[in-house]
Order: C-alpha cells, then sequence, then structure tokens
C-alpha cells in the first residue's frame, strides 16, 4: 500500500469535516462540534470528534495496515467570520501528509 493513500483520505476528511462544520449549527451534529476552534491529534482518542476521525481513517485503509506506524493525525478546525478552514497533518514512518479545505 503506498502511503500516499493517506493524502487522498484527508482531503475527503477535511471536506467531509467542513461540511459538517458548516450545517452543525443547524444538526443533531453540536454534540460532535461542541468548541471552535479545534485543534486535536486524533490518535488520541479524548471524545467522539477524535474517535470519528480515526474511524474515517480506518475503514478506508486495508485492515493490513498496521496503525502503529501512524506518529500523529492533526486537526485543526477554524471558524473565521463565515469562513471555516479544516487542516489535517499526517506523519507516518517520518513522511509528513498535509492537507487544507476553506470553505
Amino acid at each position: 500500500m503506498k502511503l500516499t493513500i493517506f493524502k487522498g483520505i484527508a482531503h475527503d476528511l477535511a471536506w467531509n469535516l467542513g461540511f459538517l462544520t458548516h450545517i452543525s449549527s443547524t444538526t443533531q451534529l453540536n454534540n460532535l462540534f461542541s468548541d471552535l476552534p479545534i485543534e486535536t491529534n486524533v490518535l488520541e482518542k479524548k471524545d467522539k470528534f477524535d474517535n470519528y476521525c480515526l474511524d474515517f481513517f480506518k475503514k478506508r485503509v486495508p485492515k493490513s495496515f498496521d496503525f502503529n506506524r501512524v506518529e500523529y493525525i492533526a486537526i485543526s478546525i477554524n471558524l473565521s467570520g463565515a469562513s471555516i478552514s479544516v487542516n489535517i497533518k499526517i506523519k507516518i514512518d517520518g513522511k509528513l501528509f498535509s492537507e487544507s479545505v476553506n470553505y
């Protein structure tokens, strides 16, 4: 498996989180996005948001992939006026992948 798959998954997750953040004020998703801005390493599994993001990755990589190779998956979501920015940085085996999306 090529590690670049994580860049594609990060891109998909960034768009997904941006969309969910955008609609969270009008749906039951408020419990997932309780406070903005968000800055977290999802590997720490501190809350529902971390678990959601980690599951997003795990469902999209082969089951044979050893997740212990992943050093961190850092996600930040910031709200500035009407703009939402989602930044994801992933470090695997010393290689850094990043993705940013602005709504």
